[in-house]
C-alpha cells in the first residue's frame, strides 16, 4: 500500500479539475458554440453535444481553406471567424476537438485573436463523466492500475501528462500473475494482439485463456493474422487464445460507433473502435460473458 496516499491525491486532484471545468463551463451558458477544427474527429464530437447533452454546434472553425464556405453535417465551416464577427469572442465558445498534442496550438491561435472563451473536448467530456469513471476506481486491483488509471483521466481533464505511466514493463512487472489453477486474461480492446504476443512472450501459457475482444473491423484482420502466426510459432492450441470480434459494454447490445482510420481505443462516450461511418458492432455485457467462469481484471 505504499502508493495509497498517491493514489488519494491524485484522486483528489482529478476531483478538483472536474469541479473546476464545470464551474468554468458554467460561465459558457447562453454563448453560441463553435467546434475547431473541422475533421471527422470534431464531427463525432458535434453528435455527441447534441444527443448526449443537448448543445446544438453553430459553426465548425478549420485553417484548412479549401474547406472555408463548404457545410459539414449542415453546419457552415469558416476560417477565422473572429475576422468578419467583431462580436466573436463576446458571443461564442469553442471547442477544441482534435489530439491533445494540437490543443496548445490552436489555444494559441484563438488567444492571439483575443478569443478566450474555449475548452478542449477531451476535458468537457471527461469533466461531465468524472462520476462515472469515479466509480471504476473501486474495480480495479492493485494500485499500479490505479494510478494508471487516474493518471489518463488526469490527462484528460488537464492536458497535462505528468502523471501518465511510461513504464517499459507495463502490467507484466507485477509478480502475483498467475492466482488461480486455470487463469483468465482479458485483453478488452485488443487491438492488433501486441499485449496478447508480448504476454505470451513471457509466460509458458500453462493453464491460461486469453479473451481478445476486438470489435474494430479493419483491425480485427491484423488481430487474427497476428494470432495466427502467435499459435504457430509457440504451438498454442486454439483454446487458448479466442478473439471475439465485439466490444465491452455494460449491457449486450449493437451500438454505432467510430474509430477514424482504425486507430487505438478511444474513452467515455466520445470515442469506440470501429469503422468510420456508424458501422454497427455487438457488444457483450462483461460479466453475462464471463459468468461461468473464474477471473481476475489486471
Amino acid at each position: 500500500m505504499k502508493n495509497e496516499l498517491y493514489i488519494k491525491a491524485l484522486y483528489a486532484l482529478c476531483e478538483m479539475k472536474s469541479s473546476e471545468i464545470s464551474k468554468y463551463c458554467d460561465e459558457f451558458t447562453g454563448k453560441k458554440v463553435a467546434i475547431f477544427p473541422a475533421g471527422p474527429t470534431a464531427q463525432k464530437f458535434c453528435q455527441t453535444l447534441k444527443n448526449e447533452y443537448g448543445i446544438d454546434t453553430e459553426i465548425f472553425i478549420d485553417n484548412n481553406p479549401l474547406l472555408n464556405g463548404t457545410v459539414i453535417d449542415g453546419k457552415p465551416v469558416t476560417c477565422c471567424p473572429w475576422e468578419q464577427n467583431p462580436d466573436f469572442a463576446d458571443d461564442y465558445v469553442v471547442f477544441i476537438s482534435t489530439a491533445a498534442k494540437y490543443y496548445f496550438q490552436i489555444a494559441k491561435q484563438l488567444e492571439k485573436a483575443n478569443v478566450f472563451s474555449y475548452i478542449h473536448s477531451f476535458a468537457f467530456c471527461a469533466s461531465r463523466l468524472w462520476e462515472k469513471y469515479s466509480k471504476v476506481l473501486d474495480l480495479l486491483h492493485d494500485e499500479q492500475s490505479k494510478l494508471a488509471y487516474l493518471g489518463a483521466i488526469y490527462s484528460l481533464l488537464s492536458n497535462d501528462t505528468t502523471f501518465i505511466q511510461h513504464e517499459r514493463e507495463q502490467y507484466f512487472a507485477i509478480e502475483p500473475f498467475f492466482i488461480t489453477d486455470s487463469e483468465v486474461i482479458i485483453d478488452a480492446g485488443a487491438y492488433v494482439g501486441d499485449t496478447v504476443e508480448e504476454y505470451v512472450r513471457r509466460s509458458a501459457m500453462d493453464k491460461v485463456t486469453i479473451y481478445a475482444f476486438e470489435p474494430n473491423e479493419i483491425v480485427l484482420k491484423k488481430l487474427k493474422t497476428r494470432l495466427n502466426r502467435i499459435k504457430n510459432e509457440w504451438l498454442i492450441n486454439d483454446g487458448d487464445i479466442i478473439i471475439i470480434p465485439s466490444g465491452v459494454s455494460n449491457k449486450t447490445q449493437t451500438l454505432k460507433f467510430s474509430s477514424p482510420g482504425g486507430g487505438g481505443g478511444g474513452g467515455g462516450e466520445f470515442g469506440g473502435g470501429s469503422l468510420w461511418g456508424g458501422e454497427e458492432n455487438g457488444v457483450f455485457f462483461f460479466f453475462f460473458f464471463f459468468k461461468k467462469k473464474k477471473f481476475f481484471f489486471y
